[in-house]
């Protein structure tokens, strides 16, 4: 094991810690417990060149390293597998380092949060391209590039990335020792899409380089209520079909209901609150509205539900693309006052959805689908819970779902709940009011082994259907449903690059 100094030598005494209480603290995810090993330092670089200085003191002696940005995966992907594990923590490496309004890109650190680089665009008229998660006020940029996003990933034109050995290598034509500049990916082989979606096996990301867009001129938004899983899940699959700009997000009915009062309920009161003050709405929208200002559910009755914003670079475009989902989403779904859309694109990032509304604990299964399974799919998981239902309700365990659509696939996402307790690293990012709510919950063994035996089970399911998956890590198989040849094309490129496994060692490894 390093000793201490030599870190506290690259990134200063005060970055680097080595108490049990830190080191169990970033040893644990928002989702894994009790990991079989605890890390035995975290080290918070402030740069580049030190994240590099800090892979080159443990490559000498072939200390096994974890890579965590802003904490928020529920796969392990940052959790250690090995003795004598050093964590980096990337958060000090939040700047942002370039915005190019003519060359439209954005260089951001790896550590820095997806609001904190909206929030540095503002009143530039642009926006990044590609969309941070739903968690991005804490997730990091360098984080959702590693462990993947349901988004395309042709907006991220550069990377910086720092080696296992600790050399520091930078991907598209800024990867040129002459006149690098950040602004073409497609400069000789794609070597932005080998450290995408890695897990941090290949590298530590140290840089990214983001196309920039301009923020569409106009945004049309839309709701719609259905019946049936499977009735939602026709209206997502001819959504996917039009390729139109538009954002699409799909609820069950706990999520419908809940939504008003966990996670978007600041969004949706404030929303509500000054589109009352414009004095634009009418009859049922406007009591939509103010049921919301108030705090009350304006979602009552309703099951699952289709939230759409389309934009357009013209108000006749949105327009357009607005109805064309419209009629997709009439065949079978009654449309409802669009409250939610304009609330989530008000307010687009939130992490009080990783617990429950009453404080359950939370973990998200996610499968990205072909059009083409994605019904069969629906009528799968309903199967799946129905089998299992005596035993969820034994112990206080139920689902709920999260659904979307892009062009070419279906989101699927089941998340379950549970009573439990409540780790620090949950109760950190919540209000103070919400935390003492949530903090003495007691542990609750037997459900979180369920939870994970059914989990292991869906993800089984989601496979046998054709799915593919984001934030892979420990929690889905990635190398061992790869066909021979790609297997060993894999392996080679790892070895390549990190020849004794030490960077997120356990990483795609299923």
């Amino acid at each position: 094991m390093l000793a201490s100094e030599i870190f506290a030598a690259i990134v200063g005494a005060r970055h680097v810690h080595t108490d049990a209480r830190t080191c169990a603290y970033f040893s644990r995810d928002i989702f894994f417990w009790d990991p079989a090993e605890t890390v035995v330092a975290v080290v918070a670089p402030a740069d580049a060149a030190q994240v590099a200085a800090v892979l080159a003191a443990t490559a000498e002696v072939g200390t096994p390293v974890t890579v965590r940005g802003g904490g928020m995966s529920y796969t392990g992907g940052y959790v250690p597998t090995a003795p004598g594990t050093v964590m980096i923590d990337l958060r000090r490496l939040n700047r942002v380092r370039e915005i190019n309004e003519v060359d439209q890109y954005v260089a951001v650190e790896a550590g820095a949060s997806w609001e904190s680089v909206t929030a540095a665009l503002t009143n530039t008229g642009l926006r990044t391209s590609i969309s941070g998660p739903y968690s991005g006020s804490v997730s990091t940029v360098g984080g959702a590039l590693s462990q993947g996003v349901v988004d395309e990933m042709t907006g991220v034109l550069a990377l910086e990335v720092a080696l296992a050995n600790g050399s520091l290598v930078r991907t598209g034509s800024a990867a040129r020792h002459d006149h690098p500049s950040p602004f073409f990916r497609n400069f000789g082989p794609d070597l932005t899409g080998l450290f995408i979606g890695d897990g941090g096996t290949l590298g530590v990301k140290t840089a990214a380089t983001l196309a920039l867009e301009p923020v569409p001129v106009a945004k049309q938004h839309a709701s719609f209520a259905f019946e049936t899983f499977p009735a939602i899940t026709r209206a997502m699959i001819g959504c996917s079909r039009l390729r139109l700009p538009s954002r699409i997000m799909g609820l069950d009915p706990k999520k419908s209901q809940n939504a008003p009062r966990v996670g978007f309920k600041s969004a949706i009161e404030t929303v509500a609150k000054v589109a009352l003050a414009s004095n634009k709405l009418s009859g049922g929208l406007r009591d939509a509205f103010s049921m919301a200002a108030a705090g009350r559910n304006f979602m009552e009755g309703v099951k699952w539900s289709l939230h759409i914003t389309a934009e357009g670079a013209s108000e006749a475009a949105a327009d357009a693309a607005i109805d064309a989902y419209r009629a997709a989403c009439l065949l079978e779904g009654r449309e409802i006052p669009n409250l939610l859309p304009i609330a989530l694109g008000a307010k687009p990032f939130s992490v009080r959805g990783f617990l429950g509304p009453q404080g359950e604990r939370w973990v998200p299964t996610n499968a990205v689908l072909p059009p083409s399974r994605a019904e069969e799919a629906s009528a799968k998981v309903l199967e799946f819970f129905a089998a299992r239902r005596e035993r969820m309700q034994a112990h206080g365990i139920w689902e709920s779902y999260m659904l979307g659509a892009r062009p070419g696939f279906v989101l699927i996402e089941p998340s379950f709940y549970w009573p439990d307790e409540v780790s620090a690293l949950h109760l950190d990012h919540l209000d103070a009011a919400t935390a003492a709510r949530f903090k003495n919950h007691g542990a609750s063994l037997d459900a979180r082994r369920c939870v994970l035996e059914m989990r292991r089970d869906l993800i089984e399911l989601f496979a046998s259907l054709g799915a593919a998956h984001v934030q892979l890590a420990r929690a889905y198989r990635y190398q061992s449903r790869l066909d021979p040849a790609t297997q060993q094309l894999w392996h080679r490129v790892r070895d390549a690059l990190d020849p004794d496994r030490r960077l997120n060692r356990t990483n795609l490894d299923g």
